[in-house]
């Protein structure tokens, strides 16, 4: 609980820095592709993986997204491939007064699965928060960097982490 407190305090901080003005470009009818290295923790052990994504902006605010997570763990002998499917629509901050940047925050589900014998996958809640910054002046290339926490899923922990990736806008 306490993670999910940190990070409702982050999003808040996040909203209260968007409340200023001046407005970003209109990103409506752009596809949103990411790629990304990711750290998750767990409790137990930490978890590194890679991530893809696919967004669509609706409005120059809503994006709907589907993201693909796959991590490979060393546990007590044995590899475990895990993996998640992860549908989830963010709000995009466009009011901030930082040319460049495009911060966001989000939620969705997770379905999370597991090679490992005896632990079930299942669904859970994922709550998000994260900033692109543009390269150079370009509106079609950044990178990111995002927190996440994902509920308990099933026989699988609690986890929250950090991604951080490229992306393509077309």
């Amino acid at each position: 609980m306490k993670k999910v407190t940190l990070f409702l305090m982050c999003a808040l901080l996040m909203v209260c820095v968007a409340g200023m003005a001046c407005a970003a470009q209109d990103l409506t009818g752009k596809t949103e592709v990411k790629g990304s290295l990711e750290w998750n923790n767990t409790g137990s052990s930490a978890v590194f993986g890679l991530g893809v994504e696919l967004g669509k902006f609706m409005t120059p605010n809503w994006e709907p997204r589907i993201g693909l997570d796959f991590a490979n763990v060393s546990a007590g002998g044995e590899n475990i491939t895990q993996w998640s499917i992860t549908p989830s629509v963010s709000y995009n901050f466009t009011n901030v007064n930082t040319p460049g940047m495009l911060p966001y925050a989000g939620i969705g589900f997770s379905y999370v699965n597991t090679s490992a014998a005896g632990v079930n996958g299942g669904l859970g809640a994922v709550l998000y928060a994260g900033s692109r910054f543009f390269i150079g002046n370009s509106t079609d290339r950044a990178v990111f960097a995002e927190y996440r926490v994902i509920t308990k899923t099933g026989d699988i922990a609690e986890s929250n982490g950090l991604s951080a990736g490229f992306l393509g806008l077309f």
